[in-house]
Parts: structure tokens; C-alpha cells; sequence
């Protein structure tokens, strides 16, 4: 059966493997994929772990993850991740000033959500905001929406091992 041809955009991860599932390059996956795009990666180390830690760490060498070469050579955004806040999840993003101008400093704000299951929060909203990049948002249009996926995913109620789970990747698609 023939199904034609059809092509869907790409999103590079560039992140340690967990191989609890929960976080990592693993959680990127699955964010990207819950955004219906396609996910390529770069595994910067692999670890042994499950939700109550990490027992081991293997690093990949300097000559595989390229992602040291990129950052020296582009100036690019920074988003500063707020959520182990005790009261609130904020966040504030900095983008580059163009031609001697001022950066530009934008703070998200968002409730704490209350749960014991954040393992791979830092992962989910990255890849989630690469994926929004993606479909051509403007960057702070993609980390706002990417931080409210990430809210959902972490409200879902997914309860998973027996320390700090995962967030659900999969919850805007439950009943």
C-alpha cells in the first residue's frame, strides 16, 4: 500500500540518557513526539538509575554531544528554570541585546504545582520549547507555552515508582 509521501519537522535533543525513562534524552523524546514532531538526538552520557536516584554516570567524550563548540560560538537565549521554588514555579528568560541594545528580560510566572513526581521537568520543558520553535513560534511564545504543557503534564496525577516519578508526557491525550 502506497501512503504517499510526507514529511514532519525535525527537533535535535541534545541530553544524557536516563534509563529510569523519566527524564533526559528519554522524556525529550517523548515530548517531542507528544508535540507531533520528530525527534533526533545526541547523547551526552548514560546513566544507571531509577526514581529514588542515580547510582551511576558514564559521560560521553568531548568529540560526541558538539553541544560546548555551540554555545562558544553563538550568542543565544537563556532561560533560568524556577520550579523548585517553594511558592511558585517562575521562570525569567533573557534574550541577547541586538547591535549594543539592551537584553530583554521576561519573567513567566505560574503556580506551584504540588506533587512528588517531577523527574525530568528540566528535559520535558526544554524539548517542548524546542518543539514550539519548531512550528515557528517566537521564543517567548514558545517557553510560555511549553511551561504550560509542562504544568499539565506535571498536574496529570502520574504516579510511577517509588521516589520522585516522571511527569506524564501523554496527558493531553487521556481522558
Amino acid at each position: 500500500m502506497d501512503m504517499g509521501s510526507w514529511s514532519v519537522p525535525a527537533v535535535l535533543a541534545i541530553a544524557g540518557s536516563d534509563s529510569s525513562g523519566g527524564a533526559g534524552i528519554q522524556a525529550d523524546i517523548k515530548t517531542i513526539a507528544a508535540h507531533g514532531l520528530f525527534a533526533e538526538t545526541a547523547i551526552t552520557a548514560l546513566t544507571a538509575q531509577n526514581t529514588c536516584g542515580v547510582r551511576d554516570v558514564m559521560e560521553a567524550t568531548p568529540q560526541m554531544a558538539a553541544a560546548l563548540a555551540l554555545a562558544e560560538r553563538l550568542g543565544c537565549a537563556v532561560l533560568v528554570k524556577g520550579g523548585h521554588g517553594v511558592a511558585d514555579a517562575n521562570d525569567v528568560l533573557v534574550e541577547p541585546a541586538e547591535s549594543g541594545g539592551t537584553s530583554r528580560v521576561t519573567w513567566l510566572r505560574a503556580p506551584r504545582v504540588e506533587t512528588g513526581n517531577t523527574h525530568g521537568t528540566g528535559c520535558t520543558l526544554s524539548s517542548a520549547i524546542a518543539c514550539g520553535l519548531t512550528e515557528g513560534l517566537a521564543l517567548p511564545e514558545a517557553v510560555s507555552r511549553a511551561k504550560d504543557y509542562l504544568t499539565g503534564a506535571l498536574s496529570s496525577g502520574l504516579d510511577l515508582g517509588h521516589g520522585s516519578g516522571p511527569v506524564d508526557h501523554m496527558w493531553r491525550y487521556r481522558a
